[in-house]
């Protein structure tokens, strides 16, 4: 019975980092891509480091319309 218990415990600690992978390799889900493409239709997406990935997602969901694509141009560069 504790061995069912410690199972269950380890996967339920597993399971969101299993859910969290992105089998392409992309840092930043396509819907928040999308949308910075919509914003900066010229933004290179590619080779993002993970801190750039937060910083973006971060620009998104933050600050006014009219700040978002400045600040998305400043992380890119």
């Amino acid at each position: 019975m504790k061995n069912l218990v410690l199972s269950a415990l380890l996967l339920g600690l597993a399971a969101p980092a299993a859910f969290a992978y992105s089998a392409d390799g992309q840092t930043l889900p396509s819907t928040d891509r999308a949308e910075i493409k919509r914003i900066v239709p010229n933004a290179n997406l590619d080779n993002l480091t993970a801190d750039q990935a937060a910083a973006l997602g971060a620009a998104l969901y933050s600050g006014d319309q009219s700040e978002r694509a400045g600040s998305i141009r400043a992380i890119l560069n």
